[in-house]
C-alpha cells in the first residue's frame, strides 16, 4: 500500500504535495483498507512533508519553583531621547513585583537597587534567576552572597527569554503601561513607583489574585496549582514525544531574507541523547533544546528522484536568426578595397 500512496502523492497530476485527507480521497477507491489516520501517519513519514510542518506552540513548559524564588532582569524606558534602566523583580509564584530607577546599567547600580528593595520592603528572598549579564556580576553577585541568596543564571544563549518568561511579561506590561497611560508626561522618578503600586494591588489575570494579598499558605498554594496545571498536558505530551533516542529534526534558524514558504525543520536528524527536565541534548550539538525547537520524527522516506530528461532546445530570437542569415549571405567574392580619407589639397 505504501507504495501506491507513495505514486499519489507524488504523482504529475497533483500540483504540490497534498494533504492526508486528498491523499485518502484519492486511494480509497483502490485500498477499501485504508483510514485517515493510516493515510496521515504515512504523509508524516515523508520528509517534504516533515521539513515543511508547522512550528508546535502549544508545547510550552510553566515556570514553577519554590516560595521566595524571584526572577529580575533589566527594563529601559526611553524619555526625552535617554534610555532610563529600570531593576525589575518579580516573586515567581504570588507574581508579587519590585521596581527601582538605576543611575546606569552596572553591577554597582544593581546591587544598589537591590539593597534598596532588601531595605525599604525587606521580602523574604532564597533564590535570584536571571540572565548572565554583566549588570549582575562583580557587586550585584557579592551582595547575593552576603545576603546567603543562591544566585542561578540562564546564559542568554540557552533559551534565558523562556526561562525567565514571567519577569519578561512583568517587562511587558510596565512598557505598555508608560507608553500608554504616562505617555511621557510624568517623570520616570515618579512613574515607577506608581506602577509598582498599581501592579501590586491589581489582580493578576492567571492567579485571579491579587500580588499583595497572596500571602497565606492556601493562597500561595492555590497560584502555584494554577501554574502546574497550566502546564499539565503540555508536559504529559513532551513525555510521549521526547525520549532519550528519539529522531527528531531541529527548527531552522530565522533568516530575514527568506520566503515564509521556506523549509522550518532542518533536513538533517538527530537523536536525542540525554533529557534533563525539560532540556534535550541532541547528537552532533553542543546546546541544550527545549521542545518548540524540534520535531519528532520517526520514519522518514524521500520523495521519488524525478527521470533526468534531456534539455528542451531552447528557441532562437527572430533577431539572431536575421542576422545569421545575412552573415550566412555569399558576397560573390566582391570586396571593396578600403577606403581612407586623404586630405584635400590646398
Amino acid at each position: 500500500m505504501d507504495e501506491s500512496l507513495r505514486e499519489i502523492l507524488y504523482s504529475k497530476r497533483n500540483k504540490g504535495l497534498i494533504g492526508f485527507q486528498e491523499l485518502y480521497r484519492q486511494a480509497k477507491a483502490t485500498h477499501p483498507a485504508l483510514t485517515l489516520k493510516k493515510a496521515k501517519a504515512f504523509l508524516d513519514s515523508q520528509e517534504n512533508t516533515q521539513i515543511f510542518k508547522p512550528t508546535r506552540k502549544d508545547l510550552f513548559n510553566p515556570i514553577v519553583a519554590p516560595d521566595h524564588t524571584y526572577q529580575c532582569d533589566l527594563l529601559f524606558l526611553k524619555q526625552s531621547g535617554k534610555l532610563n534602566p529600570i531593576f525589575v523583580m518579580l516573586e515567581i509564584t504570588t507574581r508579587k513585583g519590585f521596581l527601582r530607577l538605576m543611575k546606569d546599567k552596572s553591577a554597582l547600580s544593581t546591587a544598589i537597587a537591590l539593597q534598596s528593595i532588601l531595605d525599604e520592603e525587606k521580602p523574604i528572598i532564597k533564590t535570584i534567576e536571571h540572565d548572565d549579564g554583566k549588570e549582575f556580576q562583580g557587586e550585584f553577585d557579592e551582595l547575593l552572597q552576603q545576603e546567603n541568596i543562591d544566585n542561578v543564571t540562564f546564559p542568554k544563549q540557552e533559551n534565558s527569554k523562556t526561562s525567565l518568561g514571567k519577569v519578561e511579561r512583568l517587562n511587558r506590561s510596565i512598557r505598555q503601561w508608560w507608553n500608554k497611560s504616562y505617555k511621557g508626561n510624568e517623570s520616570i522618578s515618579v512613574a515607577i513607583p506608581e506602577i509598582q503600586e498599581f501592579y501590586n494591588q491589581r489582580e493578576h489575570g492567571t492567579t485571579h489574585q491579587v500580588p499583595d494579598n497572596t500571602t497565606t499558605p492556601k493562597q500561595i498554594a492555590v497560584a502555584r496549582n494554577i501554574d502546574n496545571l497550566r502546564g499539565a498536558n503540555p508536559r504529559n505530551l513532551i513525555k510521549q514525544l521526547y525520549k532519550k533516542g528519539s529522531q527528531v529534526r531541529l527548527r531552522e534558524e530565522t533568516d530575514i531574507f527568506k520566503k515564509k514558504s521556506d523549509a522550518k525543520w532542518k533536513r538533517q536528524t538527530h537523536t536525542i541523547t540525554d533529557v534533563n527536565g525539560i532540556n534535550f541534548k541532541v547528537s552532533g550539538e553542543n546546546r541544550d533544546f527545549r521542545a518548540w525547537e524540534m520535531l519528532p520524527v520517526g520514519t522518514t522516506q524521500k520523495a521519488p528522484e524525478r527521470a533526468q530528461l534531456p534539455p528542451e532546445p531552447k528557441p532562437v530570437p527572430a533577431l539572431k536568426r536575421k542576422l545569421t542569415k545575412e552573415l550566412a549571405w555569399d558576397f560573390g567574392g566582391a570586396v571593396e578595397e578600403p577606403r581612407t580619407r586623404s586630405k584635400t589639397p590646398v
